[in-house]
């Protein structure tokens, strides 16, 4: 028995069974994007709840299978195997189950070497395969994260302008070490270099970043409070710059740490200076207040168009950069393990 969708096409269509599949597996794979948006902020920067991102990657899931039942010689069949591995490999890290990353790397090489598989495609797997490196790496494992960004910048090197590989270029270019600064730079150069669209400015913005780390940063403002703020006054401190914002959950789930985090060391030299991404000022009044941040924060009313989130190349967050006694940028993702990472800093 037909589904009732696919049977009124067939009415519609009459005897031309070809416009009834392509029309079919074009509403498919609307529905399967139309799922996946689901797992996306909001226009005004709401974040879907972990449930309701886990029910809309399971509904994915079930529409890509169905697509690939139905529509295994479309062409969108061979995107539709990719994602399905990528789903997949999401929904089982939201079970906390352990992810066999040789057999994700392995189903991927497959579809790779389909000698009838499209070059994007193929493209597209390349990409997913250095994910998957990226994500496979063990914590601390510096030697493993840069062989892979500079496997990642040669192949980018014969790959330019591909915004997959870009948006993961500027990822691995922003996780390596400080030390490491030679190759982030000339990573981040080559998509600078790609035109002037999104990306290439946001490359554009790291490298200046990237900068932060030879010289040391210079930011001074007027706070909510009125009080006065300059980083260059605070020199012989170890500084945290969090961009955050209370729409953000994530954001709101680092509160308990960031504020424990002060309340301990803020005596021994530690302060924050908090960049809100906030368009309303009573809610961020009342949130700070009701949590205790008592250190200064910038507001100008603007979301995510904030002109220091601009200005720092801030595209999500939380974001937290540490500042050593000097005023260099040592840590451009400070949030995990941010009390001992501060209390290193404090005791240099």
């Amino acid at each position: 028995m037909l589904r009732p969708l696919l049977f009124i096409m067939v009415l519609l269509v009459g005897a031309a069974p070809s416009i009834t599949i392509a029309a079919s597996a074009k509403r498919a794979w609307a529905e399967i994007e139309n799922a996946l948006a689901l797992t996306q902020p909001t226009e005004d920067g709401g974040q879907p709840k972990p449930e309701e991102v886990f029910g809309a990657l399971t509904l994915t899931q079930f529409r890509l299978e169905e697509f690939l039942r139905s529509h295994a010689s479309d062409v969108r069949a061979w995107d539709a195997r990719l994602l399905q591995l990528q789903v997949g490999m999401t929904l089982a890290r939201m079970r906390g189950e352990t992810i066999d990353w040789a057999a994700q790397t392995a189903a991927l090489g497959a579809i790779a070497d389909e000698p009838r598989a499209p070059a994007a495609v193929k493209l597209k797997v390349q990409a997913a395969i250095f994910q998957t490196r990226l994500q496979s790496l063990a914590p601390g494992d510096t030697a493993g994260l840069v062989k892979m960004a500079r496997d990642l910048d040669e192949f980018y090197a014969r790959h330019r302008r591909r915004s997959e590989l870009a948006r993961l270029v500027l990822d691995v270019a922003d996780r390596l070490p400080a030390d490491e600064s030679v190759l982030a730079t000339a990573m981040l150069k080559k998509v600078a270099a790609d035109g002037d669209g999104e990306l290439p400015q946001r490359a554009g913005s790291a490298l200046r970043v990237l900068a932060l780390r030879r010289e040391p940063m210079e930011l001074t403002f007027t706070a909510m409070d009125g009080a006065q703020v300059s980083l260059a006054e605070l020199r012989g401190k170890v500084v945290l710059i969090d961009f955050w914002a209370t729409w953000c959950p994530p954001c709101r789930d680092e509160t308990p740490a960031i504020v424990g985090a002060y309340k301990r060391l803020h005596d021994q030299g530690f302060e924050i200076v908090g960049i809100s991404l906030d368009s309303t000022k009573s809610k961020l009044l009342a949130y700070v207040h009701e949590h205790e941040m008592t250190w200064p924060q910038y507001f100008d009313g603007r979301g995510w168009d904030n002109a220091l989130a601009d200005r720092f190349g801030i595209h999500s967050i939380p974001a937290m950069w540490l500042l050593n006694k000097q005023g260099l940028l040592v840590d451009a993702n400070a949030r995990d393990q941010l009390e001992e990472k501060v209390t290193r800093l404090l005791a240099d």
